[in-house]
């Protein structure tokens, strides 16, 4: 009996248990009820979507932008007159640099520039110009008479950059008369002070010519003796006007030859290049010298209000009388010729 008891016990359990879990599964989980379904108020009024007036709206439209270039400064008139003699003085600069550093090397800051279509070329190759000298001599050494960059019209400007450059050729060659081969150069006067250079402006612009020898040595110092004693003999005290047909006839008279033919062509030089008339027949001249170029039949002669060349071959004069003159010393002869007859 008494082993009974704890099966009894256990069998009761057992029961208790099985009898919950049904139960369990018989009560119904509680669910929440379902929210009724929204109904729209039929008075509540919906503003519909708003739509813009085709009309009022402004028109964008997409303009294409094209870009355009700003073209470079035009040269003006004066520096196109100048181009030609700064172009030489580029060339020539940049074979002197070449006769220092060779192909390649350069001074620092060396622009190089040779566009003629630049308005500032003259001034980048005086910059050249100055940065070689720099390299050559020192900062602030320059050789002597040097002109250095001065504000002047452009012709000018050029003319002095070649005045420079060829001092500055004269130290790197060791002399005045060799240059690097392909040497452009210029005109010999461009070598001489700025005076020297503005009274032959001057004089030509007067019709005053000039008959120069560049081939001899000291001629910047030598021209500006003889324009000194031309322009006091002509301009300073010139001899006395002939206004009359009797004083012009007098005057005629007493000279040892005249123009016996209408052939007579007078030049300003003696390589007949520059023509300053033709002498009137019966028109009285001296003879003052000759030419001693060889084949040469230039003459100087002098006259009422001129001072030029012809060909003796045109004149009476003898062939002996031509080599009896004196030769035409070396160096400038000046011209002039402002009788009635003279060109322009």
């Amino acid at each position: 009996m008494k082993r009974l008891i704890p099966l009894i016990g256990a069998v009761c359990a057992l029961l208790f248990g099985i009898v919950t879990v049904t139960a369990q599964q018989q009560t119904p989980v509680p669910t929440l009820p379902l929210a009724p379904s929204p109904t729209l108020d039929p008075t509540f009024a919906v503003s519909p979507t708003p739509t813009l007036d085709p009309a009022l709206v402004p028109e964008v439209t997409q303009e294409m932008v094209t870009p355009t270039l700003v073209p470079a400064p035009s040269i003006s008139d004066a520096e196109t007159e100048a181009l030609p003699v700064l172009l030489r003085d580029r060339v020539d600069l940049d074979l002197l640099a070449e006769q220092i550093y060779g192909f390649a090397e350069r001074p620092a800051g060396w622009t190089g520039e040779i566009d003629p279509n630049n308005s500032q070329l003259a001034l980048l190759i005086r910059y050249d110009l100055e940065l070689l000298a720099a390299a050559r001599l020192g900062p602030d050494a320059r050789p002597e008479g040097w002109f250095g960059g001065v504000v002047s019209v452009p012709l000018a400007f050029a003319r002095d950059i070649r005045h420079d450059l060829e001092l500055l050729a004269d130290l790197v060659m060791g002399t005045a008369t060799i240059r690097p081969a392909g040497w452009q150069g210029d005109d010999p006067l461009m070598r001489c002070d700025r005076t020297t250079q503005a009274l032959i402006t001057v004089l030509n612009a007067e019709n005053y010519g000039f008959n120069i020898d560049f081939g001899q040595s000291g001629l910047c110092d030598a021209l500006p003796i003889q324009i000194a004693q031309f322009v006091e003999s002509q301009i300073l005290q010139p001899p006395p006007l002939l206004t009359t047909a009797d004083e012009l006839n007098d005057f005629n008279s007493r000279q040892p030859f005249r123009a016996e033919n209408y052939y007579v062509v007078a030049f300003y030089d003696r390589k007949a290049r520059n023509r300053a008339g033709v002498l009137p027949e019966g028109t009285g001249f001296a003879p003052i010298s000759r030419s001693g170029v060889e084949f040469s039949n230039m003459m100087l002669i002098e006259g009422n209000n001129f001072r030029i060349f012809v060909d003796y071959l045109t004149t009476s004069i003898t062939t002996e009388q031509f080599y009896a003159l004196p030769e035409m010393s070396e160096g400038t002869q000046v011209t002039l010729c402002n009788a009635d007859w003279c060109e322009d």
